[in-house]
């Protein structure tokens, strides 16, 4: 009974219960099956063995990010690319349309997605007419990076059958001239969601083909395992994308770990045929009922009791009907599923908490381990109840570094200390799990762990300092804490006996080396199910 792989000689951050560090690792057939000193190892080497002699490099648990959008950020592939790093103003995002509408037939929908209005040279959201300037002949969405705000040009709102006189949706807004009424072409929340697919109702704008899903997936995946991703929660799967995940996984091709949030509208479904969360394989499971309550930190639609501090007429979006949100939290809790709702401002988490203190109340349920995604704008109040009900807190990890510089002047000093509250969660001992909401923002973990520990904005500024965590808090968030919040943790999250063997091999410790050279680390190999799916090419 030879190990299949080796590795020797460095430093193994196991993050088991007593943060034993190892010299170490043996695996066979995908799981770990001794770790220990070089010298314990060596012995179960065969002729057959790998043996990767690590040379001093440090070992960690593979890392999974708890929230982000892999089959929403497959589809964007095919998508004219409008992010921060790709354009600056409003006038090369029209180019970039332009440039696309030169090669895509004449009334097809023409996508373009990530632009931030907080960083664009006007400071503004473009408009339909601003679209209009690329062409008249396509429908056009351009999504913002938060993901809950979009423009349509003109051809685009005569399809959506947007005009002066649609009234908003029910959780959304359709932003107006105030002169004239007309639609501006920008749409928030529930606005932007009914023009995608629905249960029940043919979409709007006609969602990817499978293969082209598929090939977007998997070009992700090739980039998330050279960051050191071996499992995502993927936060929200519309049905073509869990027919896409099912094939890929029927090819054996699909090669990282997902665990799929299911949207509340398919709950009956699930229910009739008894798929409760945590059915599938170690590959592909199913994970919770997804329910959103308001909007983005990013797009200044999270729901607050306090207006935005550079806004005071702007207290957010509720995205849903609170009837609706007390009567899907009942009714997928008592069937035993897991949720996980999407909830950035006090207003959304504390509604969001009321509709789970009453669920509990009329069904009792141990180890629900419910999650709050993101939960953002908190206080003592809401940890001491997320403490005493046992949900779980799914924080962003790379948005104080990342979108920090615009969130301080959405939320000021005294809330922006509250804002992704690691260091109060684990002080209380509440498990928290970090997550990156790609593509609303970067995705290598990191990077994430560099922004949590230091607390620092991408222009130097401090983001709540007295949030910040170590790296070792850290490191658990993306590993043992996260494979907990998706109920895996006993094969998953740490280097132990009998776990998957999901690792990644680091240039430095991480633990060690000093906080602000953490987003420097690379990840040189890594290792999921005992295969060697990445290895960094070192130059001779």
């Amino acid at each position: 009974m030879f190990a299949d792989l080796i590795l020797l000689n460095g430093i193994i951050i196991t993050m088991d219960s007593v943060d034993t560090v190892a010299e170490a690792v043996a695996i066979k057939d995908g799981k770990i099956i001794k770790v220990g000193t070089s010298e314990e190892i060596t012995k179960d080497a065969g002729k057959e063995t790998k043996v990767i002699d690590l040379k001093g490099k440090t070992v960690a648990p593979g890392f999974i990010d708890a929230h982000q959008h892999l089959s929403m950020a497959a589809e964007h592939l095919a998508s004219v690319n409008c992010t921060p790093e790709s354009v600056k103003s409003i006038s090369e995002i029209v180019e970039r349309i332009r440039e696309r509408a030169l090669r895509t037939p004449r009334g097809e929908w023409i996508r373009c997605v990530g632009y931030d209005d907080t960083r664009l040279t006007e400071k503004k959201h473009p408009n339909r007419w601003d679209l209009d300037k690329a062409t008249t002949e396509h429908p056009i969405i351009l999504t913002h990076i938060g993901g809950h705000t979009g423009v349509l040009n003109s051809k685009g709102l005569e399809l959506a059958n947007i005009t002066k006189n649609t009234l908003d949706p029910v959780g959304g807004h359709i932003e107006r001239d105030p002169k004239t009424n007309e639609p501006t072409g920008v749409i928030h929340e529930a606005a932007l969601t009914a023009l995608t697919p629905s249960k029940g109702k043919p979409p709007i704008i006609p969602p990817l083909k499978k293969e082209e899903l598929m090939k977007g997936i998997k070009q992700l995946i090739e980039r998330y395992v050279k960051v050191g991703l071996t499992s995502i929660v993927d936060a929200w799967v519309s049905p073509n994308a869990i027919e896409a995940y099912i094939e890929l996984l029927r090819r054996n091709e699909l090669s990282i770990r997902v665990y799929m949030a299911i949207w509340y509208e398919y709950l009956h479904e699930l229910k009739t045929l008894r798929l409760l969360t945590g059915f599938g394989n170690d590959y592909l499971r199913i994970g919770p009922i997804k329910i959103i309550v308001d909007g983005a930190m990013a797009g200044r639609t999270a729901a607050l009791y306090k207006p935005y501090t550079d806004n005071p007429d702007s207290y957010g979006i509720l995205a849903i009907d609170i009837e609706k949100l007390n009567e899907v939290i009942s009714d997928a809790h008592e069937a035993g599923f897991q949720l996980a709702v999407h909830a950035n401002g006090d207003k959304a988490i504390d509604l969001t908490l009321k509709a789970f203190e009453k669920a509990l109340k009329e069904f009792p349920r141990k180890n629900h381990r419910h999650r709050i995604e993101h939960c953002s704008v908190v206080n003592p109040k809401i940890i001491e109840r997320i403490k005493r009900l046992g949900i779980m807190p799914i924080l962003f990890a790379v948005y104080p570094y990342y979108h920090g510089d615009k969130l301080i002047p959405a939320f000021g000093p005294e809330r922006v200390s509250w804002l992704m509250a690691y260091r109060s969660f684990l002080d209380e001992g509440v498990k928290v799990a970090s997550h990156s909401d790609y593509p609303c923002s970067p995705y290598p973990p990191l990077l994430g762990i560099y922004s949590i520990v230091n607390r620092v904005t991408m222009e130097g500024n401090p983001f709540g300092p007295e949030q910040h965590i170590t790296p070792k808090e850290a490191l658990h968030t993306y590993t043992t804490y996260a494979a907990y919040s998706t109920f895996e943790e006993n094969i998953k999250g740490s280097i132990e006996l009998g776990k998957l063997a999901d690792l990644v091999v680091l240039s430095e410790n991480p633990l060690t080396t000093p906080p602000k050279k953490i987003k420097d680390i690379d990840v040189e190999t890594t290792i999921i199910g005992g295969k060697i799916v990445y290895q960094k090419r070192i130059a001779a």
